[in-house]
């Protein structure tokens, strides 16, 4: 008999589903992930021109059918939603250039045993002022090489 009664949904899955439901209202690519640390969803979408603002967004959640009951375990515009925009906006043609150099020892010398120790890859980062690049410092880890109008 138990294989007959439906099983409850889960409060990921109606997250999921209703923070997708405003993604196509506003017509705006979202995103909704678990961050185990601080115990709360951490909801982001992509900013348009004409789309809603990270306030306007929260008003939504809070007036949503399924998402109100859950809307104080959810944060909106978060870093980390932050960083993804800010890297989908450094892919644009002639907003970045992203230099990957690394640093290895001499051929034979390195021993690939949990003991040994490798120097850190060293990132280089440059930027271009344009419209589709936004004025944003280098990312934590890269050494900024030059920025440029």
């Amino acid at each position: 008999m138990r294989h007959l009664a439906r099983r409850p949904v889960g409060r990921a899955a109606v997250i999921r589903r209703g923070i997708a439901e405003l993604g196509d209202r506003y017509r705006a690519e979202v995103w909704a992930w678990w961050n185990n640390n601080a115990g709360i969803w951490e909801v982001d979408f992509e900013r348009l021109d004409g789309g809603p603002t990270a306030e306007e967004f929260m008003a939504a959640i809070a007036q949503h059918s399924s998402l109100r009951d859950h809307r104080q375990a959810m944060a909106v515009a978060t870093e980390a939603g932050a960083a993804l925009r800010w890297a989908r906006a450094m892919r644009l043609p002639g907003a970045a250039v992203i230099l990957d150099t690394e640093t290895t020892d001499p051929p034979g010398t390195w021993s690939r045993s949990p003991s040994s120790t490798r120097p850190p890859a060293t990132y280089y980062w440059t930027r271009w002022s344009t419209p589709a690049a936004p004025s944003n410092p280098p990312p934590a880890g890269c050494t900024a090489l030059a920025t440029t109008s």
